[in-house]
Parts: structure tokens; C-alpha cells; sequence
């Protein structure tokens, strides 16, 4: 007989006493529904990676085809296809965690599917420090909120949400000071250890560069000039061959 799926992702306040097969999405929610009494199950347990984890060229592919057209789509003129260091983490992100979760469902065959966490309205901004990672602890629904609602509807699944206040961590509450040393950290992080060198130096410092062509490697091969010049040590992972 087919039970709800219960995917918890932070209990809260809320109690875990709803019948049904418990998926805990994080640790603490693994640790909060052991203290409740259950027994939860992780994703891994239901279901295996995705394919793309084990074989990734297919998936790579089908990436490049999809900046390119959402290059084309928004008249970005290259812009996505240069941005992908950007954009493909949460890209990963977002497939990677459809595809456990839908995964984790069909092997439940349940007759319902519960999600207790954060809900909320889209969020204006997914763009937090310089990256687009989802975060829930800066105010982002996790992916699991957004998604299962999505999979339940696909599949004629009755969802239902379980809203759960969380702690957020907000940048507004820094001093100026922790803020201002954000922003310069951000603006002159290539630079922070050759300037560090020149002032009151005792220790010398080696320079390993990892990479040697595309993006950036113009700009740390100049960081990695000045230090040589400095009469610090430096060192280069050499091209593979072809």
C-alpha cells in the first residue's frame, strides 16, 4: 500500500509526526527528525546518481547547446556563453537535484508528496557575493521547495506544503567595516598576496598557477610577472600534451 513521502529539508518548529516514508534533505534535517523519534532515509538510498554524474560529455553538450541558445533567445550577444563560470554551478545545481528528487519519488511510488521547509515567493535575486548559487541561509527557497510541487504535478500527486520559518543570514547586519572588506576583498582578491609581499615581508611565498589559457589567465600570468620580478618563487603546472 502506497504511503506519503515526507521530504524534510529543515523541520523547525514544525512536528514530525505525519505518517509516511521520511526523506531528510539535509543533515540537520536528518539529526532533527532522529530527535522527533523516525527513522529517515536519505535520497541515496532511494535512488542512484544521475547519469551525468557518471558520464558527463553527453551533459556537457547538451550545456553549451543550452547557453548558446539562451544567448540567442535573450540577444545577449555571447554574453552566456562568456558568463558560464557563473552560470553553470547553479545549472548543475538545479538538474542534478530534479533528478535525484524525481528519482527518490519514482522509487517511492507514494500517494502523495510532502515537503516541510522554507516557501516563499520567487525570489528577486538569486545573485548573492558574486555568485549565483542557491542559498538558503541568504533567503533562497531551497530547491527542493521549488521543485517537488513541479514533480507531484507531473505524476498527478497530491503536494502539499508545510511552511517552516528559518534563519536568515543577512549582509544588511554587517558593520561597515565587515562590508567594506567584503567589497575590496572582492574587487582586489588577485592582488592580496602581492601586495601582502611587499609590506614588512619575513617568509617568501611560491606562486602555483593552475591553469594556463581562457578566462583570466592573461591577468594571473601579469600576478605571477610582478612576483618573479619581486624575487619570489613561482611555479606553473605544465600543458598536458595533446
Amino acid at each position: 500500500m502506497a504511503v506519503p513521502a515526507i521530504f524534510v529539508h529543515d523541520a523547525g518548529e514544525y512536528r514530525l509526526t505525519d505518517p509516511g516514508t521520511v526523506v531528510a534533505l539535509t543533515a540537520t534535517a536528518f539529526e532533527a527528525c532522529r530527535r522527533s523519534g523516525l527513522s529517515p532515509s536519505v535520497l541515496d538510498d532511494h535512488t542512484s546518481q544521475p547519469d551525468l554524474c557518471r558520464e558527463p560529455v553527453t551533459y556537457q553538450r547538451w550545456l553549451i547547446d543550452w547557453l548558446e541558445r539562451l544567448d540567442a533567445a535573450c540577444h545577449l550577444d555571447g554574453v552566456a556563453r562568456s558568463c558560464a563560470q557563473m552560470i553553470v554551478p547553479s545549472v548543475d545545481s538545479l538538474i542534478v537535484s530534479a533528478q535525484m528528487l524525481a528519482g527518490a519519488v519514482d522509487a517511492l511510488t507514494p500517494s502523495s508528496i510532502t515537503y516541510v521547509g522554507k516557501t516563499g515567493p520567487v525570489e528577486a535575486t538569486g545573485y548573492h557575493n558574486g555568485h549565483l548559487q542557491f542559498w538558503p541561509r541568504l533567503g533562497d527557497v531551497p530547491l527542493a521547495g521549488r521543485l517537488l510541487p513541479l514533480i507531484a504535478a507531473a505524476r498527478s500527486l497530491h503536494f502539499t506544503a508545510q511552511p517552516v520559518d528559518t534563519e536568515v543570514v543577512t549582509t544588511a547586519a554587517a558593520s561597515l567595516r565587515v562590508r567594506a572588506r567584503r567589497e575590496l576583498s572582492r574587487s582586489f582578491g588577485p592582488f592580496r598576496r602581492l601586495y601582502r609581499g611587499h609590506i614588512g615581508r619575513r617568509h617568501a611565498y611560491t606562486t602555483l598557477m593552475l591553469w594556463w589559457a581562457r578566462y583570466g589567465v592573461h591577468h594571473s600570468r601579469r600576478c605571477v610577472d610582478a612576483r618573479y620580478r619581486s624575487g619570489n618563487p613561482t611555479a606553473s603546472c605544465a600543458r598536458p600534451a595533446a
